[in-house]
């Protein structure tokens, strides 16, 4: 047993351990604040229940395998401050629906996604939004 359902990290917070939710079947939800600037690598990887996952605004990057093989993972929203998706860091999220952006068509476009940061996801919509 650990933590579980809608998980928010509280703001202040600067860093989450290298696989500290690995495989956490337990949660649903997750709000990660600006306060970390960058997503550890696997940090969320096989959190098969995780269906939403908030990333708030000052965060710049998404480290590798962050949240691979969230199975269940329906919807992302992802701050304008993002600058980097790394490799895997959303790959094999097969019930992915939804991304939404907090910025412009243009913003997203400059961001540097990594090969196969979203490899073996189904169709999604990217939803921009100010």
């Amino acid at each position: 047993v650990g933590i579980g359902g809608d998980v928010i990290i509280p703001q202040g917070v600067k860093d989450i351990f290298f696989e500290t939710f690995y495989g956490n079947n337990l949660i649903t939800s997750i709000t990660i604040p600006g306060s970390i600037l960058d997503i550890t690598p696997f940090v969320f990887e096989r959190c098969k229940n995780l269906k939403i996952v908030k990333i708030c605004e000052g965060v710049s990057s998404i480290n590798i395998g962050a949240f691979n093989e969230c199975e269940g993972l329906e919807c992302i929203y992802l701050p304008s401050s993002l600058k980097l998706i790394k490799m895997n860091a959303f790959a094999n999220c097969s019930s992915l629906k939804k991304i939404y952006y907090k910025g412009t068509k243009e913003e997203w476009d400059l961001i540097i996604k990594e090969d196969n940061w979203n490899e073996n996801t189904n169709n999604y919509e990217i939803i921009l939004w100010k």
